[in-house]
């Protein structure tokens, strides 16, 4: 018997795990780690989401984040989301979803590092992408005039 490609093997092993973990969990997580030689930071996003009607056609990203810290903010966003029956709109706030801090969802406009997961896993439309912002210790928020500049690059604005 013909045994496939092993990275066919392990794409469809990934593809079948996601497909599962929507089905258990309304959604799935991926993270792809950073890349230091292209300067791709790490980040982390909802595939699955938008089909809920709780969650009515968006999806949900980190970008920067550590895995372990954008899963729990995710979890914690799509929580308080579906529980007070809130539309994401850009600038709103979410108080203590990060510890004692809030976040900020951005409309993200660059999807391009996680768009086809989205695509193949879920529905072939694309969906409405909401980035989670989380702010420096100083409660600073990407994209406000006093976050600074070099830090930035760590939580870039999609």
């Amino acid at each position: 018997m013909h045994q496939p490609h092993s990275a066919f093997g392990q794409h469809y092993d990934l593809v079948a795990r996601v497909r599962d973990l929507i089905k258990e969990f309304g959604y799935a997580t991926p993270t792809v780690e950073p890349d230091p030689t292209t300067g791709t930071p790490a980040f982390t996003y909802t595939i699955g989401l938008r089909l809920h009607t709780a969650h009515d056609g968006y999806e949900l990203v980190t970008a920067g984040l550590p895995a372990d810290l954008a899963g729990s903010i995710i979890q914690r966003t799509v929580e308080c989301l579906a529980a007070q029956n809130i539309i994401p709109s850009h600038g709103l706030i979410l108080p203590q979803i990060a510890g004692e801090y809030s976040v900020r969802l951005h409309r993200a406009r660059n999807c391009d590092w996680f768009i086809n997961g989205m695509r193949t896993l879920a529905t072939p439309a694309d969906p409405e992408v909401w980035q989670i912002l989380v702010p420096d210790k100083h409660g600073v928020f990407p994209g406000d005039t006093d976050y600074p500049a070099d830090q930035l690059r760590a939580q870039p604005l999609l």
